[in-house]
C-alpha cells in the first residue's frame, strides 16, 4: 500500500547520511508530501557532528532567506527545527539573534525582550519595520530595554523611527532621490 510505502521510505531514510536522503527525496518520489516527510528525516541520530553542523546551518540560511522576504513567520519555524539541538556557539548566537528579530517584526515584543538579545539585534530589527505600525512600539522598547548601552546616535534613530512611524512623515515619495532639474 502507499501508506506501507511511505512509512518504509520514512524509515530508511532515518538510517541515511543527510546527503543521501537529499538524493533520495530529489529523485524516489515526486510526492511533495512524501519528499517533504523525507527530508523532515534528516538531522536524525545517524548523521556525524559535521553533518548536523551543516545541517543547522542549512536552517539558519532558510531562517535568514525568509527574514529577507518578510516571512519572520516562516523563519521562526525553520529555527523551532533546531530546538534542543547542541550548537556550536557562534551558530547559537545566529539562531538567537534570528529568533529575537522575527519576534520583534511579529510585534511580538514581549517575547523578543524576554530573549537575550543585544542592542545591535534590536536595532537591526527595528530599522526593517521601520514603516510597519508597530515600529514606535519596537522603538520604544529597544530604547527602555537599551537606553544606558546606546550611543547617542542609536538613540536619535529609534526616537526618529517612533516618531516617524507614528506621525506618517517619511513616506516613499519623501525618501526617494531627487530627479533632474
Amino acid at each position: 500500500s502507499e501508506e506501507s510505502r511511505r512509512a518504509g521510505l520514512l524509515a530508511v531514510s532515518r538510517s541515511m547520511p543527510p546527503r543521501v536522503v537529499l538524493s533520495v527525496a530529489r529523485g524516489v518520489d515526486t510526492d511533495p508530501s512524501v519528499q517533504s516527510a523525507i527530508l523532515g528525516a534528516v538531522g536524525t541520530a545517524s548523521a556525524t557532528d559535521d553533518e548536523r553542523r551543516v545541517l543547522q546551518e542549512i536552517a539558519l540560511l532558510r531562517a535568514e532567506i525568509d527574514m529577507r522576504r518578510g516571512r519572520p513567520d516562516a523563519a521562526l519555524g525553520s529555527l523551532a527545527a533546531l530546538d534542543g539541538s547542541p550548537m556550536l556557539p557562534a551558530l547559537q548566537t545566529q539562531r538567537d539573534d534570528l529568533t529575537t528579530r522575527s519576534l520583534i517584526m511579529l510585534n511580538r515584543l514581549e517575547e523578543a525582550a524576554s530573549r537575550d538579545a543585544t542592542a545591535e539585534v534590536w536595532l537591526a530589527a527595528v530599522e526593517s519595520i521601520a514603516g510597519e505600525p508597530h515600529a514606535p512600539a519596537a522603538a520604544s522598547r529597544a530604547l527602555e530595554l537599551f537606553e544606558t548601552v546606546l550611543s547617542e546616535q542609536e538613540r536619535l534613530g529609534l526616537r526618529t523611527v517612533a516618531e516617524v512611524a507614528e506621525t506618517g512623515a517619511g513616506t516613499e515619495t519623501d525618501r526617494l532621490p531627487d530627479g533632474p532639474g
